[in-house]
């Protein structure tokens, strides 16, 4: 079938962040063994309400730390997560 150029570009980004969530999972599971602490750095000039939250509460437990993607925005906002 054919696709719209707006259907096309909503399945680009979807991939995109799908992507760049598995990679963040991935990355936050192998940092959790050597690092105890992380927190939740906000990337858009926007973001979820959760993210918000989450930001807020600075340096964490990293097991406590939910994983970019997990939250509501679906890692659409674009934020990381810094270890120490």
């Amino acid at each position: 079938g054919k696709f719209s150029e707006k259907q096309m570009l909503a399945h680009s980004r979807s991939r995109a962040a799908s992507i760049r969530s598995m990679y963040e999972r991935t990355r936050q599971s192998e940092l959790s063994e050597s690092f105890a602490e992380c927190r939740r750095i906000l990337h858009a000039l926007e973001s979820c309400p959760e993210c918000l939250a989450w930001a807020s509460k600075g340096w964490v437990p990293v097991e406590d730390q939910p994983p970019v993607g997990s939250l509501a925005c679906g890692g659409y906002d674009r934020c990381s997560i810094e270890f120490r």
